[in-house]
């Protein structure tokens, strides 16, 4: 799997702003992919040193709209917590409040 392939995007949210203080950095990654193939693609793509790796899978889920009575299928996701070496950042997330 190639690097592009391996990471979907980053996630942008509240939470895994607050946890770029702590070098740590939230991903939306593809659900096939490994821990190897996920802190390979992040120190290539990124040039960084990768120190630990979390993992999350959520299920595909159904749902039901309540108007039209349809159901919804969502497709199952994986994200990845990546820690970094102390100094080190992503740009990508760097929001500064001028």
């Amino acid at each position: 799997m190639k690097n592009l392939q391996v990471i979907i995007s980053p996630v942008v949210s509240e939470k895994s702003l607050q946890e770029t203080v702590f070098n740590r950095y939230t991903f939306k990654v593809n659900p096939k992919a490994n821990k190897h193939q996920i802190k390979q693609a992040v120190e290539e793509i990124f040039s960084v040193d990768v120190v630990k790796i979390r993992t999350v899978k959520s299920k595909p889920m159904v749902k039901k709209s309540r108007k039209t009575k349809k159901t919804i299928k969502i497709k199952a996701t994986k994200k990845a917590m990546v820690q970094l070496k102390p100094k080190q950042k992503i740009d990508l997330f760097d929001v500064s409040t001028k």
